[in-house]
This record gives structure tokens, sequence and C-alpha cells, in this order.
């Protein structure tokens, strides 16, 4: 017997010394795979994922990313529509306006208050 099984506690009822203990192997499925192998077969996707990671941290930490930025964003402002929404409104703060309410920033409330006027003017 084991010294350490005897220390966990592990030690054989009596009458069994002479039992041994078979050792569990993986039942195999239908296909004749058994349970171990469907994380093997996943191996090469985590390592295409882990590859990947790595690729675009490495492009985000240099500058290499930012020469492709700008044409890349110009690519797809081009595909966005050329024009504008139908119903399109615009809030002109004037002098007027600085003058009664107070230099920018505005709080809150105030832009509160502006939204709540555009609304009920009818804008939606």
């Amino acid at each position: 017997m084991n010294p350490w099984s005897r220390r966990l506690g592990l030690a054989r009822p009596a009458g069994y010394s002479n039992v041994t203990m078979a050792k569990a192997e993986p039942k195999a499925d239908s296909t004749g795979k058994t349970r171990a192998q469907p994380f093997k077969s996943a191996l090469p996707e985590v390592r295409l994922g882990v590859l990947a990671a790595l690729v675009v941290l490495v492009l985000a930490g240099s500058r290499l990313a930012d020469r492709w930025e700008l044409p890349f964003r110009d690519l797809l402002l081009s595909w966005a529509p050329h024009r504008p929404p139908r119903l399109t409104a615009a809030v002109v703060v004037d002098e007027e306006a600085l003058a009664r309410f107070g230099r920018f920033p505005w709080p809150r409330e105030r832009l509160a208050q502006v939204v709540e006027a555009i609304r009920a003017a009818g804008a939606r």
C-alpha cells in the first residue's frame, strides 16, 4: 500500500487487499471518438484566434495601423449616402442667446430646455 494512501485515509477496507483497481478508459461514441478528441479538434481554431489577437495587439501598438486608418475611413464614408435627411433642423446660438443665457458650456438643464422648445415647435 502506498504510504500516502494511508496518510490520506485512502486505505482499502479489510478483506480487499488483493483487489486491483481497473483504470477507467475513456468511452468512445458511435463515431469512435473519445471525449478528449473534441478538444484536440478545436485546437487549430484556438491557435488561430490567439494568433489573430496577437496581430491586432501588435498593430494597435504600432504606427503601421495609423497609415491605413484614414484611407479606410475615407472608403467607408464614400459608401455612406450623400444626401442629408429630409427634415433637418439647425439650432443657431447667436450673440443675443449668449448674452441672455451666458457662455458655453451651458448646463444640462439649459440644453434640456432648448430640446423641449424645439419639440414644442414640431420637431421630431
